[in-house]
């Protein structure tokens, strides 16, 4: 995503580039949830624990990487 928003000239094109690059990935996700991929067996469980590890970790590493200060630019630090 961030490669994607370095090469569009406005927030909004940006914007609506990223939401084109998620949108299979809601599709999956749908399909996952409703049965339709892996069925009712148990990799769909396992998937999904899997895929609310990593989120859980992404959300840990990246509330500590991203301040108000670093946000704003005027962290000293950067």
């Amino acid at each position: 995503m961030l490669r994607l928003s370095a090469r569009v000239k406005s927030a909004a094109a940006a914007q609506q580039a990223s939401g084109l690059v998620t949108l299979p990935l809601i599709l999956l996700s749908y399909a996952q949830s409703s049965g339709a991929l892996f069925g009712s067996s148990v990799s769909g469980w396992l998937l999904g624990a899997l895929a609310w590890g990593a989120a859980a970790y992404g959300l840990l590493r990246g509330s500590r990487a991203v301040t108000r200060a670093r946000l704003l630019g005027v962290d000293g630090a950067t």
